[in-house]
């Protein structure tokens, strides 16, 4: 129940990814930069941005981060993406690791739900949200009408739990979290 993830996995819309649970599907991210991204800011082909309702589930494992500078999990203008039952964490001590970043590039990220997504001691960001001032479909980066229905996060010191960067619009949705500061 302990594997190596040493190279990004890289999907789109539509791709589920399921695990046995979070403590049976356990991996270990070697990759300096995105451990797992869900990427739906193209407007065409696999990575197209999608506003059909189709769903994305993404549940049922761990991924514990080994690098500096790490994402361990990333989503670029995520529509109808499903997180359940997963935990992400980093290295310990680094400064730098973000454990669930969203951003909007080309569209937006809505119309998302979380429940269960645990963040570990390690993260320096638990959740970031920002998007990419050059965005043509939208002048502003919108994260609006998502679900976070439970949420588990446990900074210390210096970390952030939820981050709100380059002007994001987090509106119309629900935050349920418990955070666990020391």
């Amino acid at each position: 129940n302990n594997a190596t993830w040493g190279s990004t996995v890289h999907v789109g819309p539509g791709v589920n990814i399921i695990g046995l649970g979070k403590l049976a599907s356990v991996f270990n991210c070697t990759v300096s930069g995105d451990c797992l991204l869900h990427d739906a800011s193209a407007a065409s082909g696999i990575y197209a941005h999608t506003t059909n309702g189709g769903t994305t589930k993404i549940e049922g494992f761990r991924i514990n981060g080994s690098v500096a500078s790490q994402v361990i999990f990333h989503a670029k203008d995520a529509q109808g993406l499903h997180l359940s039952d997963v935990t992400f964490d980093g290295l310990a001590g680094n400064t730098t690791t973000s454990c669930i970043e969203l951003e909007d590039v080309n569209y937006w990220t809505e119309r998302n739900t979380f429940v269960d997504v645990n963040t570990g001691y390690n993260c320096y960001k638990s959740l970031q949200m920002y998007g990419d001032s050059g965005n043509p479909n939208q002048p502003h980066p919108s994260f609006g009408y998502n679900r976070f229905l439970d949420l588990k996060m446990n900074p210390t010191g210096q970390q952030i739990a939820i981050s709100l960067e380059g002007g994001a619009y987090f509106y119309n949705s629900t935050l349920r979290a418990t955070i666990n500061a020391a």
